[in-house]
Order: C-alpha cells, then structure tokens, then sequence
C-alpha cells in the first residue's frame, strides 16, 4: 500500500523548503482542504495534526493558494474590510473600522496572518466566536477553527526570529 504521507514529504517539502534552512528552524505544512473543510498541518518529523474548519461559503478559490504565515496574533483585532462593512451595513448593521478582542470579534482567540503569493485578498486563518460554524461553508474567505485548536497549532509553529518556517495551500479539492 501507498503511503501518501511519505510522497508528500518527499515531494512536496523539497520543492517549498529549498532553501537554506537554519539548525534550530522547524518547517511545517498547513494543508486545507476546502471538500473535506479540514485543516492538516504536517511537520518534517512525520506528524500529522487535522482539525475541522469552517470554509468559504462561496464554495472555493478559482486555484489554489499559496503563501508563507507572516504573523500570529494573540488577542487579534478584526479590521473588516470596506467591502465587508458595506455589506454589513446593507443588512443593516454597522461595523466598527476595528473590532477588540472579545465576544463581537469573529477571529477568536487566535489568527495567522499569511503572506500569499498568488492572492490579493487578505484570507486568515483563525480562531471563531461561533464554534457552531465549524464544519460548514460560512464565511467571506478565512479558514476559522475552534480557539483551542487555533491556540494548539501556535504553540506548535511558533512563528518568530529564527523559528519555524510554515508554508500554507488551501485546495479546492
């Protein structure tokens, strides 16, 4: 039997972490998966983490994504885009230009900002203040997860100076 675990590692990581790589960097995968609305984030000593996520409610990119987390932010605050207010305020609810970590804050405990290579568009992935969002096709673009789940993967990456390297793909499929 196939052991896709080893074909990814052998193929996919050499290709995303060609470059010089430090004695005390640790390299991760994030791998989402839109169909399976799962999040797998894959280190180089052959674990596999996998947590449910809500998706995009328009169902998929017209590709898949590609880029490097830039930043975690504990406590974030949520700045909705002018697109995001607009529409907000159609339905008849106006969004503040930045919303405090708290209970009104969509991004929960917890958010990776990412550095795209092949989007424009901010898309996060992130903790929720609906848990019961989780598993379904809800929002605007971001990949959101339980806050405990959120937390569990910052600890692990543990993105800083000389720290771990992560390379992200959301896919269609």
């Amino acid at each position: 039997m196939i052991d896709m675990k080893k074909i990814l590692f052998m193929i996919i990581f050499p290709v995303f972490f060609n470059s010089i790589a430090y004695a005390n960097q640790r390299h991760f995968l994030i791998r989402v998966s839109l169909k399976e609305l799962k999040l797998y984030l894959i280190d180089l000593e052959d674990n596999v983490f996998s947590y449910p996520v809500a998706g995009p409610s328009f169902g998929s990119y017209p590709y898949a994504l590609e880029g490097i987390v830039q930043e975690i932010q504990i406590k974030p605050v949520w700045y909705p885009t002018e697109k995001t207010r607009r529409d907000f305020l159609k339905k008849g609810r106006r969004l503040p230009r930045a919303v405090p970590p708290g209970p009104q804050n969509p991004l929960g405990a917890a958010a990776l900002k990412i550095h795209w290579t092949n989007w424009k568009e901010p898309v996060l992935i992130h903790g929720t203040n609906d848990p019961s969002s989780i598993g379904r096709r809800v929002t605007r673009g971001c990949i959101r997860l339980h806050n405990k789940h959120i937390m569990e993967i910052v600890k692990l990456i543990q993105v800083k100076e000389g720290g771990s390297k992560v390379r992200v793909i959301i896919e269609n499929h």
